[in-house]
């Protein structure tokens, strides 16, 4: 910490005052939002507070930090900030977001946050010019990350809408997306409805083999089948790689485990088809999964990723069909006979599987930029609100 800082107790900065009831069916609607612990959760025709001010979790989300940048109401299961001394309210914002509020929960039932346990915090003050300076950077920041945000919410529908596009109007020799209103000729009535008439409505089974995943042991967890060089993957990995391909895993199979299992080759599509139905990923390596998962293989002549979007576009279909036990599942002949409308020509397969990839490989380019930008403000919300590094040396 700097020399001519000061440290503090936050019960030296700011008072947190108890926001004040208003039920549900008492909030009429109107232009001043209503803050619970966790953000906005209504709208109201009178305000509590003047704007800006600090909204802190007290109840249910213990410990939340959100700026209201309006009047607004805050509801009794928060707490709203007084300043005792002359600070920058959105200083103290970004300093009480920089400390875990949450690990003040004191409660043994429903989360609660004790105030006087934030007031025992001890923080780092400057100077008020230099409090000034610190927000003002950390604003910026916030405003990159919510600007790359908005941008990746954006692609994320057009991506939505161009694979609706290319399974539905594909992409012609010269590039472009076919046009049924200003080309119907091109088009033909089919089982599924209206495509293009160099497409053919197949199964899947005619594309590609679809076989479940295995695993025949019970119990399933015994721990003498793991442990081993073969990489094992479930319906929750499928689900944080979706529509991707898939390298990582938590687990593997050793001899013993490999011997009742199953394992599929790189390229193909992973489906889940229990609990969640039909989320998609590509092996990048050979992989084991168990029946909860079948591997589409497709054949070589056809595309891959091609074959992956259709299954992934059919998902409501398939999640219509699923059967309601304990959980939710499809098995082998809801997926073998699915109508899928597909190119003959493999060279319009490749083309409309090169458009997806390229603008999927730009959505993951902001994604990563979002994180790089996330990563970054954390060490600067460190560095600068504890004057390791100081804001005239910016």
């Amino acid at each position: 910490m700097s020399n001519n800082w000061n440290i503090l107790n936050f019960g030296n900065l700011i008072i947190l005052e108890y926001g004040n009831t208003l039920t549900e069916e008492n909030r009429s609607g109107g232009d001043y939002p209503v803050y619970g612990s966790n953000g906005i959760i209504g709208f109201h025709k009178a305000y509590l507070l003047d704007s800006p001010n600090i909204i802190v979790g007290r109840k249910g989300s213990v410990g939340e930090v959100v700026w209201a940048n309006k009047n607004c109401w805050a509801i009794d299961t928060t707490y709203y900030v007084t300043l005792k001394q002359d600070n920058s309210l959105r200083f103290i914002y970004w300093l009480l977001k920089s400390f875990d509020l949450r690990k003040l929960d004191s409660s043994t039932g429903v989360p609660g946050l004790n105030r006087n346990d934030v007031y025992r915090i001890k923080c780092n003050l400057p100077s008020l010019p230099e409090q000034e300076k610190i927000a003002e950077i950390l604003d910026t920041m916030d405003e990159a990350i919510a600007k790359t945000e908005e941008c990746i919410a954006k692609l994320k529908k057009i991506k939505a809408g161009l694979v609706h596009d290319l399974l539905t109007r594909g992409i012609d020799e010269n590039g472009e997306l076919r046009d049924p209103v200003r080309h119907p000729e091109q088009f033909k009535q089919s089982a599924i409805g209206l495509i293009p008439k160099e497409w053919d409505i197949k199964e899947l089974s005619q594309l590609a083999t679809v076989d479940r995943g295995k695993f025949t042991h019970r119990p399933r967890n015994d721990p003498n089948f793991y442990g081993g060089q073969y990489p094992f993957i479930q319906t929750g990995d499928i689900a944080q790689n979706l529509g991707q391909v898939i390298r990582s895993y938590t687990q593997t199979l050793n001899e013993n485990g490999a011997k009742v299992s199953r394992e599929f080759p790189v390229g193909t599509i992973a489906v889940t088809i229990a609990a969640n139905i039909a989320d998609t990923a590509i092996l990048g390596i050979p992989m084991f999964f168990p029946d909860s998962i079948v591997g589409v293989t497709v054949f070589p002549q056809f595309n891959h990723r091609l074959v992956e979007l259709c299954i992934r576009f059919a998902k409501h279909k398939l999640d219509a069909k699923a059967t309601q036990s304990a959980q939710k599942n499809i098995n082998l002949e809801d997926l073998r006979p699915l109508l899928i409308p597909f190119p003959r020509n493999p060279k319009e397969q490749d083309r409309m599987s090169s458009v997806y990839e390229k603008f999927d490989e730009r959505l993951k380019k902001e994604e990563a930029y979002l994180e790089k930008l996330k990563l970054h403000k954390k060490g600067l919300m460190h560095d600068l609100l504890t004057g390791k590094v100081r804001v005239n040396h910016l």
